[in-house]
């Protein structure tokens, strides 16, 4: 039953049960898409260091959008120039769900100069998502003000809750 195993998949995570990253990383490669996402929710619960090499690998391959965000979430707030490689790269992906895990990636590896890149060289979604995640770290930077005079207004209103999500950071302290 499917949902007994989304059940099962959800408790591991809950858990933190290390033990069950193998078997977790298995439903994240070859597993039903909705056993996917739970697997890679309880991956980034786990956050396993040993997990990385595997999560690489899947993202590069055929784990998709669920790897590259499972990814992202085990590496957020370390330093691992190897994903962020990967995160760069899949950052222009055709397949927008990648695409928006892997800017999700360069953001948990706070990679803002690769982010700023994307303002200017990626596609709409690509340039709202990076703008997004400036605004979810409190991050401004000369690249977010002219934003605020583009034609495209959900560019604009992104680059403005980025400023000001900083100027109430700056306020709080």
């Amino acid at each position: 039953d499917l949902r007994l195993r989304l059940a099962a998949v959800d408790a591991l995570g809950k858990l933190g049960a290390a033990a069950a990253a193998p078997t977790l990383l298995s439903i994240l490669a070859r597993g039903p898409k909705t056993l996917r996402s739970a697997a890679a929710i309880a991956l980034i619960s786990i956050a396993d260091p040993a997990t990385i090499a595997p999560l690489r690998r899947l993202a590069r391959g055929i784990g998709g959008a669920h790897a590259v965000a499972a990814l992202a979430g085990v590496v957020r707030g370390r330093h691992d120039d190897e994903s962020r490689a990967i995160f760069t790269e899949l950052a222009t992906a055709h397949d927008p769900a990648i695409s928006l895990a892997a800017i999700d990636g360069l953001a948990a590896l706070n990679a803002y100069p690769e982010l700023e890149r994307l303002l200017d060289s990626g596609g709409d979604e690509q340039q709202r998502a990076a703008l997004r995640a400036f605004a979810e770290q409190g991050a401004v930077t000369q690249s977010l003000a002219p934003r605020l005079a583009s034609q495209d207004d959900r560019v604009a209103s992104a680059a403005a809750r980025a400023i000001w999500r900083r100027a109430e950071r700056n306020r709080d302290v």
